[in-house]
């Protein structure tokens, strides 16, 4: 019954329930990519219910609710009610409403014990409670669509919520969230992997369209899900970035060659790497700096990444400064790790940035494996380097060569016209989910 007044209402307009990890925010990779995912749609048309610490800095959609694993522990697991999920307003300061996990979850959260701790936070909690309920009924959401999770809690909640409101799921993988990135023999890691993929193909049966970041992650979910409606729609790249004039390179200075963004996943690792040939390359003059700006909180990648003569940690940036500096950098760099851990994690995702570089007009370094999907991406459009050992010599002609630069420049806006036009995607995402 649900599912018919749903699709009554389906007709006469849709009302979209976001559910994700995270809340739509301007200074995040994925809070940017829904942001631009959903631009061309109305504020009355959305709704987001996320399961993070943050607080939205975007009035984009007419309610938002939070429900994060912080609020279930305050909450004494759900007994005092007020204090386990509810609607949050959106800040108008870019800056405000970033808090995130503690160190001890970030860094440790792929660990089978985090994981445990997180799920055994869930089991506890009394978070299907009326606050939640009444918020739903609120909402009267048509269809959902559902960010895969890295958490067996949040994709129970997934189900549970799509049961709830009768909505079918529009599944949207950014990341292969449902193998274990380890391929670990631990019988424990075993059986909390298959139960992730135990509650995805449950959610199967409620998947009317799957899509995926990338052609490759696409197929796959296709089929192990056997969803045989899907899509591919790539991250947009918003209009600042489209408008940016190109970089004008003048010779006598030294090329500052950028890199923003997560350093996970063996990413920085890379950088360090990098970092290493441009000291080598400036041995006899300064030819190149790299510069690392994340958000990372690790000390000890902070230590890692400063480096004399080849590469200086600057931190977080946002906003204008984000836009200013990456309009700025010759050379914006792409990494991926060759760890064989890490590439059963990033194989089929193409990083939210790639879509800022390619709307920017940017020259594109780009380090990693050719099978990930980033790199495969932009291998037409960037100088691409997928093997190590030729790392220094392919940076020294790109530093060299600025008419290359140029070149490569002209090549990723061309590719950001084709496969990343905002105005395009959005429009593209609106017909998907209305038919």
């Amino acid at each position: 019954m649900k599912t018919e007044l749903g699709n009554k209402r389906m007709a006469q307009g849709v009302k979209i329930l976001i559910i994700s990890g995270i809340p739509i925010r301007t200074d995040t990779n994925s809070g940017k990519t829904l942001q631009t995912l959903f631009s061309a749609f109305d504020k009355n048309e959305l709704s987001q219910l996320y399961f993070s610490p943050e607080t939205p800095n975007v009035d984009m959609c007419s309610s938002y609710y939070q429900m994060c694993e912080k609020q279930m522990i305050k909450s004494g697991f759900g007994i005092l009610k007020n204090r386990c999920g509810g609607a949050v307003k959106h800040v108008n300061d870019s800056k405000a409403g970033y808090e995130k996990n503690a160190l001890i979850w970030t860094k440790n959260k792929r660990s089978i014990h985090m994981r445990l701790i997180r799920e055994i936070i869930w089991n506890l909690t009394y978070w299907k409670n009326n606050n939640l309920r009444k918020w739903l009924k609120e909402q009267k959401p048509d269809v959902i669509f559902a960010v895969m999770q890295d958490t067996n809690g949040a994709t129970k909640a997934i189900n549970w919520i799509a049961q709830e409101t009768g909505c079918n799921i529009f599944l949207y993988i950014t990341d292969d969230y449902y193998y274990d990135p380890e391929a670990s023999k631990n019988i424990i890691r075993k059986i909390y992997f298959k139960k992730r993929q135990e509650l995805y193909k449950k959610m199967s049966g409620k998947i009317k369209t799957l899509i995926g970041c990338s052609e490759r992650i696409t197929e796959h979910f296709s089929s192990v899900l056997s969803v045989k409606n899907v899509a591919t729609v790539y991250t947009p790249s918003a209009e600042a970035y489209l408008n940016m004039p190109y970089k004008v390179y003048n010779e006598k200075n030294t090329v500052k060659i950028r890199y923003f963004g997560n350093l996970g996943l063996g990413r920085w690792q890379q950088l360090k790497k990098l970092a290493e040939a441009i000291r080598e390359i400036n041995f006899e003059k300064p030819k190149a700096m790299l510069e690392v700006y994340s958000s990372d909180t690790d000390p000890n990648t902070k230590t890692e990444l400063s480096i004399e003569n080849g590469c200086v940690y600057k931190g977080w940036v946002q906003g204008k400064d984000y836009l200013d500096l990456l309009q700025d950098a010759d050379i914006a760099v792409h990494v991926e790790s060759f760890d064989e851990h890490n590439i059963c994690r990033t194989w089929g995702s193409i990083s939210t940035k790639i879509a800022d570089y390619l709307g920017a007009g940017k020259c594109i370094l780009a380090i990693g494996p050719a099978e990930v999907a980033s790199i495969t991406h932009i291998k037409n459009v960037s100088c691409t380097v997928n093997d190590l050992s030729e790392l220094k010599e392919r940076l020294e002609i790109l530093i060299d060569n600025a008419s290359k630069r140029a070149e490569l420049q002209n090549g990723a806006r061309e590719l950001a016209k084709k496969s990343h036009d905002i105005t395009r995607i959005s429009a593209e995402l609106r017909k998907i989910i209305k038919t």
